[in-house]
């Protein structure tokens, strides 16, 4: 049996979803929202992703990730 397709969901302060990306599958970690929520930080088997909230896009950054990303106060 394969892994279940990933998703991002994104929920406020409530509890009430706000929104949902689908992913590739994979084992997933959120590392970091950019300060205007409009992106994402995250890995995949040692590779950093930047997801766009938006357009429901993932796109990989780095092949092979070491240390824990940041981001700038401007965004990604």
């Amino acid at each position: 049996m394969g892994r279940p397709d990933a998703r991002l969901e994104w929920l406020d302060r409530s509890g009430a979803q706000r929104g949902t990306v689908a992913l590739p599958p994979g084992d997933w970690s959120l590392k970091a929202l950019s300060p205007d929520g409009g992106a994402a930080l995250a890995t995949r088997e040692g590779a950093l992703w930047q997801v766009d909230l938006e357009r429901a896009i993932a796109t990989r950054l780095l092949a092979d990730v070491e240390r824990e990303p940041l981001l700038a106060q401007a965004g990604i």
